[in-house]
């Protein structure tokens, strides 16, 4: 059986779309999600920003920061982006134990010019997401190391006991293998009965369990350690006609 292409699933290429911000079609929604895109500066917004921080980058910079960014693709890499530019700022006027205001965060793009400090909202109009970036920094803050993307994970699927993917394995083993005629010199290749198919294995594999009263597994997984584990194939005899 042909091996699972992992890279041309729908979702697969939906994530990679979605990391290097590119437009994708989101299977739970069943709708297309919008490729990011640079957002006004903060002084191009009304009412303008008094730090005119236009002056400080160009437009062209700004593009340049925002497609380095989502060009690398990757969820920690663009995290540890966003990390690396922020900086925390204690207040002077603070007393040292004072808990009323927490510290502030100051935030820096790289530059021709070199790194120049701006304000939030352009800092964040090249990541594009500042709820998120702002509540992931916050978490990543307390101790100092970039968590793992945990996204789509969980420990709540169901498993298959160790037990019964060794009986499933063990059976498939047993199966009495056959000489092809027509084989190549060398290959790692297999070859059983022709009348023999998976779902016929499968039923002895779980006669032989219900004869010996032990649990057994689905056909779906036994289908997949018999197509994956193993490289076996049914014999298919060729009658080839002599030439005249």
């Amino acid at each position: 059986k042909k091996p699972r292409d992992v890279a041309r699933w729908l979702k697969t290429q939906a994530k990679e779309k979605r990391n290097t911000g590119q437009q994708y079609w989101s299977t739970s929604a069943k709708a297309f999600v919008p490729g990011r895109a640079l957002k006004k500066a903060c002084d191009q917004e009304e009412p303008p920003c008094r730090f005119k921080c236009t002056m400080k980058i160009s437009e062209e910079e700004r593009m340049e920061i925002f497609s380095r960014f989502w060009q690398i693709g990757d969820l920690m890499l663009q995290r540890e982006f966003v990390r690396s530019n922020i900086t925390e700022v204690n207040r002077s006027l603070d007393l040292p134990n004072s808990a009323a205001r927490s510290t502030n965060q100051a935030f820096y793009l790289e530059t021709e010019n070199g790194r120049l400090a701006n304000m939030q909202e352009i800092f964040y109009s090249h990541p594009g997401d500042q709820p998120q970036m702002d509540l992931y920094y916050q978490e990543e803050n307390n101790n100092g190391f970039l968590e793992e993307d945990l996204r789509g994970r969980h420990n709540n699927r169901k498993k298959v006991d160790t037990e019964i993917l060794s009986d499933m394995r063990a059976h498939i083993q047993s199966i009495p293998r056959i000489q092809s005629h027509y084989l190549r010199e060398q290959t790692s290749k297999e070859y059983i009965e022709g009348n023999k198919t998976i779902r016929s294995i499968y039923r002895d594999y779980v006669d032989f369990c219900k004869e010996k009263s032990k649990p057994y597994g689905s056909e779906d997984k036994f289908r997949r350690i018999f197509n994956t584990e193993f490289n076996i194939s049914k014999e298919r005899r060729v009658c080839v006609a002599p030439l005249e």
